[in-house]
């Protein structure tokens, strides 16, 4: 003979939900969160966004610099700052901090108009995936490698090996091609 289950009760210890009793709590830490919409935003250089006069690099990825050029002449640089003058110009944009960049700048997961940023410039080939950084963009930089979209299908250097190879370059040139 079975029996219907009798409804369980909860573990007298166990503490009551509080997100019902408060629905307003999870609203104002969204509110606390550092994520404002920003009022003056541009688009700086090497892939930063300032925001109401904080520069932030894009969390997660690696941007080329403005100059890098890659296979045949094509304009990394300049490409990956048209798409994020296009992905940020005339929207609300909210930054969230994570932390600090290589270079010491203020890194943050920034979404205009509630997209994200980053993503959308690793998916279309115009930044790469920082490695090691957990959720973040490897897998939609494994797509746009797959596809050759971008960096992958020009023969681009990451931007630190760019960076070096152009100081060598630069310091050759200044020194009359001796390399001391």
């Amino acid at each position: 003979m079975n029996r219907p289950a009798a409804p369980r009760q909860p573990h007298r210890n166990a503490r009551p939900n509080r997100s019902r009793r408060h629905p307003a709590c999870a609203l104002l830490l969204a509110l606390l969160v550092c994520v404002a919409p920003a009022a003056g935003q541009t688009p700086a250089e090497d892939g930063l966004l300032s925001v109401d006069g904080t520069s932030y690099s894009l969390w997660g990825i690696e941007i080329p610099p403005r100059a890098q050029t890659c296979g045949r002449g094509w304009p990394a640089g300049e490409e990956a700052a048209r798409a994020l003058a296009q992905l940020t110009d005339g929207k609300a944009l909210a930054c969230e901090p994570r932390g600090k960049d290589r270079s010491g700048h203020p890194a943050a997961v920034c979404r205009a108009d509630g997209v994200d940023v980053g993503a959308e410039m690793v998916r279309a080939g115009l930044a790469w995936a920082r490695l090691g950084i957990a959720k973040g963009y490897v897998l939609d930089e494994a797509r746009a490698a797959a596809l050759y979209l971008g960096v992958h299908g020009h023969r681009c250097l990451q931007p630190d090996v760019w960076r070096t190879k152009n100081e060598d370059q630069q310091f050759e040139r200044r020194e009359g091609g001796v390399a001391r």
